[in-house]
């Protein structure tokens, strides 16, 4: 399709011209908070770039934001160094696109790569409004392997492709296979190192260690059934072999629906390159001993950078339904916050493996349970004398206590806001099925119901 396209346009990241850290370079004057503020969290979760030499080439991701937002349409970059001198920074320039504009380019975010940029410099202060003209996206290929793909993204599962570059190619042709009208539901990443965005499709270097469903289908033995040509009628025999086919078929789909769980509740994703008998490596756990005090500079901490830290904290504490400490500075708000943990009792290792491969309904939201349960738990107390210690450390000290990882490349704010997105639900707790057969999913479920929701 051609035409001109009107788009916002933001710019996120570390750059070695200055010393910030990661956030905000510039943005265009349409852009809205909200966006800018999703625009960031989707950035974040898209994980540490690989050490080496990973070529970014190709690399972007569409979602849309929020419920109603505009769609932005993201490309990866490298500026090099960061703002410490460290290798492998990366950079996102970020186009927002409304639905009125997406939908004259048939809802393609690869219409609109062309407008991505990575030249960025310490000049770059303010973004205009863009307009870009888009002549069609150049014919594609079709295979096999991007017709599975889109069946399977029709079926409302989601793949996840291992590949040492960006998957950019693969991920065009599948989109051409999608009906326009569906376009719109999906989300892609051609790479992406973390799942946190849950993208309908998405390339990654390595699929070890991410946290992907515990299903996989090999899209290779989904193939779907020839149909005849326009016009030419089948003939009896036809009928009766495709009859066959279809009830093969039917009967197999049957079966990995009963052997996957509960997929109404809960959509799995399906991996391009393990087959199912493949055990998945577990992500490695943060580290056991809080971070080291000794590695953290004494605070300058900027006063606007500090109200920004306790109102986040503050509200934080607010949406786990913790009272707040008095006076309501940060040390203080770190501590109360770390009072919200779970007391109750654990499921089993044996527990675990027999939910796992329980056939019923609610195995999929009982692990994620389980999974989301273990951050609460009171293993990880904060240091007698985090009140002494450097802003920062007390603030990743707070993450590390719900066993999550400490990520540097985020501001302090840009922590805190981290941390309260981890800790928060991906749907609505509902009554599991599987309670009376796990006893303690019950107090699983009175702790979680409590927890905000995305």
């Amino acid at each position: 399709m051609s035409g001109g396209i009107r788009y916002e346009q933001a710019v996120y990241g570390s750059f070695p011209f200055r010393d910030q850290g990661y956030g905000l370079l510039a943005y265009s004057p349409g852009c809205r908070g909200e966006w800018l503020k999703e625009f960031q969290a989707a950035c974040r979760k898209i994980g540490e770039r690989p050490r080496g030499d990973a070529d970014l080439t190709g690399a972007m991701f569409s979602v849309r934001l929020g419920d109603r937002g505009p769609w932005a349409i993201v490309g990866i970059s490298s500026p090099g160094a960061d703002d410490r001198g460290r290798p492998d920074a990366m950079a996102f320039h970020g186009l927002f696109v409304d639905d009125k504009e997406f939908r004259r380019v048939d809802y393609n975010p690869f219409s609109l790569v062309g407008a991505l940029r990575s030249d960025w410099s310490a000049d770059t202060k303010n973004l205009a409004t863009g307009w870009c003209t888009v002549k069609g996206e150049p014919s594609t290929t079709s295979s096999e392997e991007a017709k599975r793909i889109a069946t399977i993204l029709a079926r409302k599962k989601k793949v996840a492709i291992e590949s040492p570059t960006p998957i950019s190619d693969l991920a065009r042709a599948v989109w051409k296979e999608i009906p326009v009208r569906a376009r719109r539901r999906y989300s892609v990443a051609t790479w992406t190192f973390a799942v946190g965005l849950g993208f309908d499709l998405l390339g990654t270097p390595r699929l070890a260690g991410m946290e992907l469903d515990s299903s996989y289908v090999d899209p290779s033995a989904s193939v779907p059934v020839p149909r005849p040509a326009p016009g030419k009628r089948l003939k009896l025999w036809h009928l009766m072999a495709a009859t066959v086919i279809v009830a093969a078929m039917a009967f197999g789909v049957r079966s990995i629906w009963f052997a996957m769980g509960d997929e109404r509740i809960h959509e799995e994703y399906v991996h391009f390159r393990l087959p199912r008998t493949t055990p998945i490596p577990a992500p490695s756990p943060p580290p056991a001993s809080a971070p080291d005090r000794s590695s953290y500079h004494a605070d300058a901490v900027d006063p606007d950078e500090r109200l920004a830290i306790e109102r986040g904290l503050a509200s934080l504490a607010r949406r786990f339904a913790v009272a707040e400490s008095e006076p309501r500075d940060a040390t203080n708000l770190i501590r109360t916050l770390a009072g919200s943990r779970y007391e109750g009792p654990l499921l089993s290792e044996a527990e675990l493996s027999a939910i796992a491969n329980d056939p019923s309904q609610g195995r999929s939201r009982a692990l994620a349970w389980d999974r989301l349960i273990h951050r609460f738990v009171r293993d990880r107390p904060l240091p007698p004398d985090l009140s002494s210690g450097p802003l920062r450390w007390q603030i990743d000290t707070l993450v590390w206590s719900f066993h999550l990882e400490p990520d540097p490349k985020l501001t302090a704010p840009e922590a805190v806001d981290a941390l309260a997105d981890a800790l928060k639900l991906d749907e609505p707790i509902q009554p599991n099925p599987l309670e009376g057969k796990y006893p303690t999913l019950i107090p699983y479920e009175r702790f979680l119901k409590h927890l905000p929701v995305r």
